[in-house]
C-alpha cells in the first residue's frame, strides 16, 4: 500500500517489557495492545480521512523512548509520513538526531545475522515457535471495511495487534544480533564498567 491511494486504518503498539500472556489470540494478550483504529472516535475523520489517525500515531511514536518494528524502517514510517504530509503535517520525529532510536528487527532474521529462509514475520515467527501467529487477510476484508462493515474492521484491527505481539515475542531472539545501537555517552555512563568488552580479568 502508498500514501497516493491507501489510508492507514489502524495503528497498534505493545510494550517490550515482557508480561504474561497465554500467546494465540486470547483477549489477555490483546489487552496489552494500545490500538488506534480511523472507524472509532477521536480518530474518525470521515470515510477517507485519516489525517487524525496519522497525528495520534505521531504522537504516540514520539511519547516512547524506543521504536521496535518489523520493516517499519521502508513501510511503516514513509508509509505514515505520507499520509501526514498529505495533511499537510510534518514527519515523525525518530532517529539518533532526535534521541528516539528506531530498531527494524526485519533486518536481524536475514543478512549477517542468520539465514532462516525468510524475514517476512509469519515465516520467523513460525521458525522460533511464537506464542503467537499474524492473521491473514483478504482482500475482500479490506473492500469491506471500506465500505464500513464492522466485522472487518475488527477482523484488521485483531491483525494489528496480533503483529505488534509477534513483533515483540521476536525481540529476545533477533536482539542479540543488534551489534550498534546509539546511546548518548551520558546514559551509558553508569554501566560502562559491566560491559563485558570493557572489563578486565
Amino acid at each position: 500500500m502508498a500514501g497516493n491511494f491507501g489510508r492507514l486504518h489502524c495503528y497498534s503498539a505493545v510494550d517490550l517489557a515482557p508480561r504474561l500472556c497465554y500467546g494465540g489470540r486470547h483477549t489477555k494478550c490483546r489487552r496489552q495492545v494500545t490500538s488506534f483504529r480511523r472507524d472509532k472516535e477521536p480518530w474518525s475523520g470521515g470515510p477517507a480521512d485519516d489525517s487524525r489517525l496519522a497525528v495520534a500515531i505521531r504522537q504516540h511514536l514520539e511519547e516512547a523512548d524506543v521504536i521496535v518494528g518489523w520493516n517499519s524502517i521502508l513501510h511503516d514510517i514513509p508509509l505514515i509520513n505520507a499520509r501526514l504530509a498529505a495533511a499537510g503535517e510534518r514527519p515523525v520525529r525518530l532517529g539518533e538526531k532526535h534521541g528516539r532510536p528506531h530498531l527494524d528487527l526485519m533486518y536481524y532474521a536475514g543478512g549477517l545475522s542468520m539465514k532462516i529462509g525468510s524475514r517476512a514475520l509469519d515465516r520467523v515467527s513460525i521458525f522460533f515457535d511464537s506464542p503467537h501467529r499474524k492473521t491473514p487477510l483478504t482482500p475482500k476484508v479490506w473492500a469491506k471495511a471500506g465500505e464500513g462493515d464492522a466485522d472487518a474492521w475488527d477482523s484488521i484491527v485483531e491483525h494489528c495487534e496480533l503483529d505488534a505481539l509477534v513483533t515483540r515475542d521476536m525481540f529476545p531472539h533477533l536482539a542479540p544480533y543488534v551489534k550498534k545501537f546509539g546511546f548518548t555517552l551520558s546514559e551509558v555512563w553508569p554501566f560502562v564498567s559491566q560491559i563485558p568488552s570493557r572489563t578486565h580479568a
